[in-house]
Protein backbone atom coordinates (compact mmCIF):
# COMPACT_ATOMS: atom_id res chain seq x y z
CA UNK A 1 0.00 0.00 0.00
CA UNK A 2 3.09 2.35 0.27
CA UNK A 3 2.73 5.36 -1.97
CA UNK A 4 -1.18 4.02 -2.48
CA UNK A 5 -4.64 5.53 -0.71
CA UNK A 6 -3.33 8.00 1.02
CA UNK A 7 -0.34 6.14 2.48
CA UNK A 8 3.16 7.92 2.53
CA UNK A 9 6.13 7.29 0.24
CA UNK A 10 6.44 6.54 -3.50
CA UNK A 11 4.65 3.70 -5.21
CA UNK A 12 6.83 0.84 -5.21
CA UNK A 13 5.25 -1.46 -7.79
CA UNK A 14 2.90 -1.34 -10.84
CA UNK A 15 0.97 -4.41 -9.78
CA UNK A 16 -2.85 -4.65 -9.08
CA UNK A 17 -3.94 -7.11 -6.32
CA UNK A 18 -3.86 -10.32 -7.60
CA UNK A 19 -1.35 -9.26 -10.85
CA UNK A 20 1.62 -10.02 -8.54
CA UNK A 21 3.68 -13.48 -8.46
CA UNK A 22 3.78 -11.80 -4.88
CA UNK A 23 0.38 -12.47 -4.10
CA UNK A 24 0.93 -16.03 -4.58
CA UNK A 25 4.05 -16.67 -2.12
CA UNK A 26 6.16 -17.10 -4.99
CA UNK A 27 7.63 -13.85 -5.19
CA UNK A 28 10.42 -11.73 -2.70
CA UNK A 29 12.21 -8.82 -2.84
CA UNK A 30 15.86 -8.72 -0.91
CA UNK A 31 17.83 -6.06 0.62
CA UNK A 32 20.50 -5.83 2.76
CA UNK A 33 20.91 -5.18 6.23
CA UNK A 34 24.41 -2.80 7.12
CA UNK A 35 24.54 -1.90 10.61
CA UNK A 36 21.45 0.05 10.78
CA UNK A 37 20.82 0.64 7.11
CA UNK A 38 18.82 -0.40 4.22
CA UNK A 39 20.69 -1.42 1.68
CA UNK A 40 19.87 -1.97 -1.91
CA UNK A 41 23.36 -2.04 -3.49
CA UNK A 42 24.26 -3.20 -7.30
CA UNK A 43 26.73 -5.42 -6.58
CA UNK A 44 25.18 -7.07 -3.71
CA UNK A 45 21.83 -7.47 -5.62
CA UNK A 46 24.46 -8.74 -8.40
CA UNK A 47 25.63 -11.23 -6.04
CA UNK A 48 22.06 -12.78 -5.24
CA UNK A 49 21.37 -12.71 -8.85
CA UNK A 50 24.52 -14.98 -9.70
CA UNK A 51 23.89 -17.61 -7.33
CA UNK A 52 19.92 -17.87 -8.37
CA UNK A 53 21.07 -18.27 -12.09
CA UNK A 54 22.05 -22.16 -11.21
CA UNK A 55 18.71 -22.50 -9.23
CA UNK A 56 16.01 -24.18 -11.62
CA UNK A 57 13.23 -21.93 -12.31
CA UNK A 58 14.23 -18.42 -10.18
CA UNK A 59 13.82 -15.62 -12.73
CA UNK A 60 14.80 -12.38 -11.34
CA UNK A 61 13.59 -9.19 -12.58
CA UNK A 62 17.11 -7.54 -12.92
CA UNK A 63 16.87 -9.46 -16.54
CA UNK A 64 13.82 -7.84 -17.33
CA UNK A 65 13.34 -5.58 -20.23
CA UNK A 66 10.02 -3.04 -19.78
CA UNK A 67 10.07 -2.42 -15.72
CA UNK A 68 13.31 -3.74 -14.93
CA UNK A 69 13.43 -4.89 -10.98
CA UNK A 70 16.59 -5.67 -9.47
CA UNK A 71 15.62 -6.27 -5.99
CA UNK A 72 12.81 -9.20 -7.57
CA UNK A 73 13.13 -12.77 -7.57
CA UNK A 74 10.18 -15.05 -8.29
CA UNK A 75 9.41 -18.84 -9.11
CA UNK A 76 6.36 -19.38 -11.58
CA UNK A 77 6.83 -23.16 -12.01
CA UNK A 78 6.56 -22.35 -15.79
CA UNK A 79 3.59 -21.08 -15.80
CA UNK A 80 2.05 -17.70 -16.94
CA UNK A 81 0.57 -14.87 -14.37
CA UNK A 82 -2.52 -15.76 -15.87
CA UNK A 83 -2.63 -19.31 -15.62
CA UNK A 84 -2.31 -18.60 -11.86
CA UNK A 85 -4.44 -16.47 -11.42
CA UNK A 86 -7.10 -18.72 -12.99
CA UNK A 87 -5.98 -21.97 -11.18
CA UNK A 88 -6.30 -19.35 -7.68
CA UNK A 89 -9.53 -18.20 -8.53
CA UNK A 90 -8.99 -14.64 -9.66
Amino acid sequence: QQGRNGNPGPKVTNAKGGYSWHNFGLAWDIAFICGNSVKYDDWMIDIAAQASQGISGIEWGGNWTGFVDRPHFQITSGKTLEQMRREKGF
